[in-house]
């Protein structure tokens, strides 16, 4: 009887338990469920591992059973255990599931200000702002203090601007740049970054910087976005826009495309007085409208932890049209001398594609890094002009004129990091060639035909060559006064020939550019 009742305890007091882990991380999985039943599924229990992934099951017979476990995101797992004695110990290890998902941590965080001041930097936050929300990148740049526009040009604080897309240059001014900007909408940006006084790692030919950062999906999976601005003044405008990324572990691609209409009237009068007897006055009214296309396509991809390679690629497409009428009358004591009227009828087109290529190398865990780029631009203009001209003699003047232009430039850059006990020291080289071709054609016509006019048509090849390297040197001092400290040199070579004419100039230029920055913080 008494072997007989040990034999008994030793069947009813036994248990299984164990552990459950990332099978490949080894990470442990707290909350998992485990369930134990017989090999007629009949289950005897049911458990979640604690909270460091270890379960224990409640008291078995000595026997074989089928144990499964199932996690969010892993693969569900079924075994065959054989318990033979009074605690068996077992470790499983799950396969995370290939359609698992990924671990969502909400956190409370402050609303970052639309206008934030750092080192050297203006930020404008544009992401997630409902100040920027429904506007153009040329609005929000507009809000910055100190910004101003004038004659379809910005400027900050009287200085010249030159604009940078995620830190590489745009290669448009003026009318150009402000198009574009106007047809990127500000659901596309992360935001905006002025440097009033920029080192020397950046182009002498900008008085200050403006580097537009776009924004930049890291998560896995598809997602896009749409983005619909509406506006009226004397016609309608509207813009469209779509944004969409597909991530993965080690890559990210990207496509994004704008579209903005729109319809501009203009109306301006003056009035010019000479000698409290004579004057001119002038009235011109003006409609354009402008159809602007936007693209861009970009691949990022991570070849391990420390390098990274990609590209993009970005168009602006922009056909435009307009009517200006210009009434020109002098007068003399008042009285009407003479008048004119002068019609224009304009068309334009402008494409300026632009391809970067880039590599990205951390070469250690102190921050020296080592960034590759080239880029190439290619800009294609084409310009129509119709003027008549009606004055009060009756006598009419047509002239007509085709202006194309092309624009092609090459880039080569190579920057490096390199950190400092008190700073970091950043350094670089940089080659950028450019040939610029017109070649304007007027015509004049006389007794309804049209001829060329020689005088104004011509062929002009221009070429610039633009070597420069720099070197920079950024430092706090006494935890107070961050130090810029740097100097670049360029070394420019101008060649210019019209081709009409067969008249040919060579120029080369060579500058220092030391700069000193001290900024109290």
């Amino acid at each position: 009887m008494i072997v007989s009742n040990l034999a008994f305890s030793q069947k009813t007091d036994s248990c299984i338990s164990g552990i459950v882990r990332h099978k490949v991380s080894k990470k442990i999985l707290p909350g998992a469920i485990v369930t134990i039943e017989t090999l007629d599924g009949v289950p005897l229990d049911k458990m979640k591992t604690d909270t460091i992934g270890v379960f224990k099951s409640k008291k078995i017979q000595f026997g074989t059973y089928v144990i499964k476990v199932a996690f969010i995101g892993f693969k569900d797992q079924t075994d065959t255990i054989i318990l033979k004695s009074n605690q068996q110990d077992i470790n499983i290890g799950l396969e995370e599931s290939a359609y698992g998902l990924n671990t969502v941590n909400i956190t409370a965080q402050k609303e970052t200000p639309f206008l934030t001041f750092s080192k050297g930097k203006i930020t404008l936050n544009v992401q997630n702002s409902s100040l920027s929300a429904g506007s153009t990148a040329y609005d929000v740049i507009l809000r910055a203090p100190g910004m101003s526009e004038q004659n379809e040009r910005l400027s900050f604080r009287a200085k010249t601007i030159a604009v940078l897309i995620n830190g590489r240059p745009s290669n448009l001014t003026g009318t150009d740049l402000k198009n574009y900007l106007n047809a990127l909408t500000s659901n596309q940006i992360e935001k905006v970054e002025i440097i009033p006084n920029p080192s020397a790692k950046y182009d002498s030919d900008g008085g200050v910087v403006i580097n537009i950062i776009l924004k930049k999906n890291d998560k896995n999976g598809l997602s896009g976005s749409l983005g619909l601005t509406l506006g009226s003044g004397k016609f309608f405008k509207g813009n469209k826009g779509l944004n969409l990324n597909y991530g993965e572990s080690k890559m990210n691609t990207y496509l994004s495309y704008d579209f903005m209409r729109s319809k501009m009237y203009y109306e301006d009068y003056s009035k010019s007085t000479f000698n409290n007897s004579s004057s001119v006055i002038q009235n011109e009214y003006a409609i354009r409208k402008r159809n602007i296309h936007t693209l861009r396509v970009g691949i990022d991809y991570n070849l391990n932890s420390r390098l990274k390679i990609g590209g993009q690629f970005r168009t602006l497409i922009n056909n435009g049209n307009g009517d200006r009428d210009n009434i020109s009358e002098n007068l003399q004591n008042n009285l009407s001398l003479s008048t004119a009227n002068v019609k224009t009828i304009s068309a334009s087109t402008l494409s300026n594609p632009y391809l970067n290529s880039f590599l990205e190398l951390t070469i250690d865990s102190l921050g020296k890094k080592l960034n590759i780029n080239v880029d190439v631009f290619q800009q294609s203009k084409m310009w129509n002009d119709e003027i008549k001209i009606v004055d009060n003699l009756s006598k009419i003047g047509k002239i007509r004129s085709t202006q194309p232009t092309k624009v092609f430039t090459q880039i080569y850059s190579i920057d490096y990091v390199q950190p400092l006990v008190n700073g970091k020291l950043e350094s670089g080289l940089k080659l950028q060639q450019t040939i610029n071709k017109n070649n304007p054609v007027w015509e004049n016509n006389i007794n309804e035909e049209w001829q060329i006019d020689q005088i104004r048509t011509y062929r002009f090849l221009f070429k610039e060559n633009i070597y420069s390297a720099y070197l920079n040197w950024n430092t706090t001092l006494l935890n107070k006064v961050d130090m810029n400290f740097g100097t670049r040199i360029e070394n420019t070579i101008l060649e210019s020939n019209l081709l009409s004419q067969d008249l040919k100039n060579r120029r080369s230029f060579f500058y220092l550019f030391p700069s000193l920055g001290l900024e109290y913080v």
